[in-house]
């Protein structure tokens, strides 16, 4: 590709499956084998995705006004593809920088415009890092499950139940710690992997479910996946008993995801924080309060 527009156009053909077999083959082993390619079709997608949340109204009357000018000045562009050459339309090319346009309006209305940069804010006073991921590792099934058949009378199994009861825990333990362990090592998708494995499987005990809760959310919110971050932040703190400690951060750290997509979302939990004097992070949210 000469340039991010040219992706552009092509992403747009490929979700709108107008590409060729073979085009869409050759697509999907760069997007495969291409970081950069692949970083690029990501923040497309996530810019496209701007617009489904975007206020519709707005959106088509920007949109309308692009058109007008554009369909003035419209002609043939030749791109290269595959190694040939083929004349195609500019609309497709148009309707895509219109997408990306309209995302980005309101991504940048919603996080710049009260005089904030919702990136910046999250580099400056967020780290990717866990302080809580080596003391739960140390404590996997320390909670009452790391013996599962100590309740139980050897008279009530046979040693092949017991050995396949045994073998069942240790299989758990070893799913959440090999999550835990990604998550250590900054591998966030074999992180979210492992850990969404354990959170499908395993709803006890509640202090591993909670642990594999908040770092698959942590995960997303590190590989800025912040709508499945907002949602794994929410089933942790919807669960019982969370340490306070664990709580604030989740709280902090959901206000932050907000902050990527929904500034009046997380404008509510910041506020929240606020008003909690004895919350971690009380002191940030009345000053970030001043300029939202």
């Amino acid at each position: 590709m000469k340039n991010f527009e040219d992706k552009v156009n092509l992403f747009d053909q490929y979700t709108s499956k107008q590409l060729s077999e073979v085009e869409q083959k050759d697509f999907e082993t760069q997007l495969k084998n291409d970081i950069s390619f692949r970083e690029d079709f990501k923040m497309y997608q996530d810019l496209v995705q701007g617009i489904v949340s975007s206020k519709k109204k707005e959106i088509k009357n920007i949109a309308r006004e692009i058109i007008n000018k554009t369909n003035k000045t419209a002609n043939q562009k030749t791109i290269i593809m595959n190694n040939s050459t083929k004349s195609r339309s500019r609309m497709p090319l148009i309707a895509a920088s219109l997408l990306l346009f309209a995302g980005a309006f309101y991504f940048f209305q919603s996080t710049k415009s009260n005089g904030f940069d919702a990136d910046k804010v999250l580099a400056d006073n967020y780290t990717s890092e866990s302080i809580f991921v080596n003391d739960n590792l140390d404590n996997i099934g320390v909670a009452g499950f790391a013996n599962p058949t100590d309740s139980i009378s050897n008279n009530e199994l046979s040693p092949e139940e017991v050995e396949a009861i045994k073998l069942a825990e240790q299989y758990r333990v070893d799913t959440l710690s090999m999550g835990l362990i990604s998550f250590k090592k900054s591998k966030w998708l074999d992180a979210k992997k492992s850990l969404f494995k354990y959170i499908d499987r395993y709803p006890e005990p509640i202090a591993d479910f909670q642990a594999a809760l908040y770092h698959y959310a942590k995960a997303n919110l590190n590989n800025g996946d912040y709508a499945t971050a907002i949602k794994g932040y929410n089933n942790f703190l919807a669960s019982p008993n969370i340490d306070t400690k664990l709580k604030q951060e989740a709280e902090y750290e959901l206000a932050l995801s907000h902050l990527q997509v929904d500034a009046e979302e997380a404008k509510k939990l910041i506020t929240k924080i606020s008003i909690d004097p004895g919350h971690k992070y009380h002191d940030f949210a009345k000053g970030f309060l001043t300029i939202m």
